[in-house]
């Protein structure tokens, strides 16, 4: 067994023991135990920073199929980008990032974050940019998508904290399919559990937003 399962092994049982105190039900390692259950012994936190000035970042474009005809497909997890306006301004409602592209935007050198404690199982370079996927204790994996090859903070074993820088969002290739899937620059995160994607803004659901540094 390796030092990161033991870990993961020991986190987990002292979680059962603390939740078994105030009365709850059985924490799974395999993923089956309820989002608010599991967020509350395992901290996440939104995949990207708040801005000096408060402004958060948000899903413009969310889980589900995409298209219509032969061009429908799965969208695997969510976009996101900073708002333009002020923070008291009425947001820009979902699902317009095509048609609004003025009022999205990323500062530079913005950066993904870890969304939880884990331990990095992929770190690859994609057509798009790169490709980072980390698995929490709980046996969930998140990816995130469209890094800077040049700028990538983690290497395939680490074991990452919450809120640790993963990657600068961008890529450094410029092919005209991979600016039309990550430019503007944005990032994609993805949850997956048993192998399979699951609708990250559930995960998110009990997640933190963390200022910015």
């Amino acid at each position: 067994m390796s030092k990161w399962a033991r870990e993961n092994e020991r986190f987990v049982l002292f979680a059962q023991r603390a939740y078994n105190a105030r009365g709850g039900a059985q924490i799974s390692v395999d993923g089956k135990a309820g989002e608010q259950t599991k967020a509350a012994y395992v901290p996440r936190v939104w995949p990207m920073r708040n801005l000096p000035d408060g402004r958060e970042w948000m899903i413009t474009s969310g889980y589900g199929m995409r298209g219509t005809g032969k061009g429908r497909h799965m969208h695997q997890g969510v976009d996101g980008f900073y708002s333009k306006q002020d923070q008291d301004s009425p947001a820009s409602p979902r699902h317009v990032l095509r048609e609004r592209f003025h009022d999205w935007w990323y500062p530079k050198g913005a950066e993904a974050i870890a969304a939880a404690r884990g331990e990095v199982i992929e770190v690859s370079r994609r057509f798009y940019g790169m490709r980072v996927a980390v698995r929490d204790v709980m046996g969930d994996v998140q990816k995130y998508l469209h890094g800077y090859e040049s700028h990538v903070h983690v290497r395939a074993g680490d074991v990452v904290e919450l809120g640790a820088p993963i990657f600068v969002c961008g890529h450094d290739q410029r092919p005209s399919r991979a600016k039309s899937l990550s430019e503007p620059i944005h990032l994609h995160f993805e949850v997956w559990r048993d192998g399979d994607h699951i609708d990250p803004e559930l995960w998110l659901r009990h997640a933190t937003r963390l200022p910015a540094r």
